[in-house]
């Protein structure tokens, strides 16, 4: 069954994930991506450092969607 996620909360889409919902990480990813390498960069002030972090923190999210509870 598709599901159109584009106007689905980050807790709705955090549910798709961890029941398999490739699509909801790519929406999920879409919407953050830039505030998380925003505030990397800030940080690091290093472009190649800001994407290998932010690349490692979406790879945990998908890695850890299992321990994601809603309202926590």
């Amino acid at each position: 069954m598709f599901r159109n996620y584009q106007e689905s909360s980050d807790e709705v889409l955090m549910f798709a994930i961890q029941n398999g919902d490739d699509r909801a990480f790519t929406i999920l990813y879409k919407r953050h991506k830039d505030r998380v390498e925003g505030n990397l960069m800030r940080v690091l002030n290093d472009r190649v450092s800001t994407e290998d972090l932010r690349q490692i923190i979406f790879n945990k999210l998908l890695a850890n969607r299992s321990q994601f509870k809603v309202g926590k």
